[in-house]
């Protein structure tokens, strides 16, 4: 979905699986190579939209094994709207230059996605006994963290301790304060060695932008130049921490390339190409769109 142009703006697509050629790299599975559309002699466009709603889901495991009302009668909300147009064709002044529309084309695409979810997390988390330094319920054989009994050993005999059990001198008030970050487990809910689960928003505003322009300079020579723009925002869910981090993912490509045909039986193609792909604080990225 986060590639570099659409599929309305690919003319061509390639799965690459093994024996690749120079050009692809240090590749270790498959490559999927696309090639971009380009303007031909007459106008040409189209619209694209696409919709996706939670109406037409079917709730997740997790959520129906949740306990929670809220959580099992329903799949977790879920907007995804895709939409963007492309426009290709000849650039031509007319009756001053290619006016035949036989040498310079271009080609512009657009899209936009906008995706709003709810994502479910779970985790195991220490019990209301265990905050306490009362970690008795583990030399249970049958315990839901470990499976097997698990003693409590002493840092400082090597000995376990009498019923596995954290005398209160020995609590770390450090570590005490970093479990109050992690949530309390939900009554009722077991998931695997899970105890806890809860919802949390997340969001992504991606816009793509491709752009071509083709020039035949004679019968044996012709310059491609394309370049492609995605602007992406989305935040990042925490659920042990129970926050989420916002990010900024600009990513730009350009690539020039000059194909020529010197004989029958001897073509060549030089490219140039330059790509960046950065990673930084949504809020310092004007471009961001509202959540």
């Amino acid at each position: 979905m986060l590639g570099v142009q659409n599929l309305e703006t690919v003319h061509e697509v390639q799965v690459l699986t093994s024996n690749y050629s120079a050009e692809y790299g240090r590749a270790s599975s498959g490559v999927v190579r696309m090639v971009t559309k380009s303007g031909t002699r007459e106008f040409h466009g189209d619209l694209t939209y696409l919709f996706q709603n939670s109406a037409l889901n079917a709730n997740t495991w997790s959520r129906n094994r949740a306990g929670n009302p809220r959580l099992s009668e329903s799949p977790p909300p879920w907007r995804y709207n895709q939409f963007g147009f492309t426009l290709g064709g000849p650039v031509f002044i007319p009756g001053r230059f290619n006016t035949d529309r036989s040498k310079l084309f271009f080609f512009w695409g657009e899209e936009w996605i906008r995706r709003r979810e709810e994502v479910t997390r779970t985790l195991a988390v220490p019990t209301a006994a265990m905050r306490q330094g009362n970690l008795s319920e583990l030399l249970d054989p049958g315990n839901s963290f470990f499976r097997r009994s698990r003693p409590a050993t002493d840092p400082d005999t090597r000995q376990p301790f009498p019923g596995n059990i954290i005398p209160r001198s020995r609590l770390s008030a450090q570590g005490q304060a970093l479990l109050r970050v992690y949530p309390e487990p939900i009554p009722g809910f077991l998931e695997g060695t899970a105890n806890w689960i809860s919802t949390f928003p997340a969001w992504q505003n991606v816009h793509k932008d491709t752009v071509k322009i083709d020039y035949l300079m004679s019968s044996k020579h012709s310059l491609a130049f394309r370049g492609t723009r995605i602007p992406y925002h989305f935040n990042s869910v925490n659920g042990s921490s129970r926050y989420d981090e916002l990010w900024s993912r600009p990513n730009r490509t350009a690539a020039l390339s000059l194909a020529s045909t010197f004989s029958p039986t001897f073509l060549n193609e030089l490219t140039l190409s330059a790509s960046s792909d950065g990673l930084g604080d949504i809020a310092s990225d004007p471009a961001c769109g509202s959540r």
